[in-house]
């Protein structure tokens, strides 16, 4: 159950396919993130200090239209409302987008990020 204690996190950049083989549907996580390494930066975010893994993003330095395509993220299975009644942590989909617009920033887009939503409610 949330607290509202702020949890310091960090942010890791994921570039070993072995290491992702096990962030797949089977595990609840929507797609095998491993093959989104072919076209994507993946980060994570973690507890601070950890690897304990509370969402993951992947994305696309677009140069054509100078933003940040963000082509999946999602929250660990146990913040993702979707699957549980209560997360343990809140606000990692917005922490999420966070990275993506810290990316565009140091890329020079100005922090222009885009993206689809999964579904109509969550756009």
């Amino acid at each position: 159950m949330p607290t509202g204690d702020i949890i310091e996190t960090e942010v890791v950049q994921v570039t070993r396919k072995s290491f992702l083989k096990k962030y797949n549907t089977r595990t609840q996580w929507y797609i095998n993130w491993a093959n989104l390494l072919d076209e994507n930066e993946v980060y994570a975010l973690v507890i601070k200090g950890t690897t304990d893994i509370q969402g993951l993003i992947a994305l696309q330095k677009n140069e054509d239209y100078q933003a940040v395509y963000i082509t999946w993220m999602c929250s660990a299975p146990q913040n993702n409302k979707e699957i549980v009644e209560k997360s343990k942590y809140l606000g990692v989909g917005g922490h999420l987008f966070a990275i993506g617009i810290d990316k565009a920033m140091e890329y020079g887009f100005e922090g222009v990020v885009t993206g689809f939503a999964a579904d109509e409610e969550l756009l």
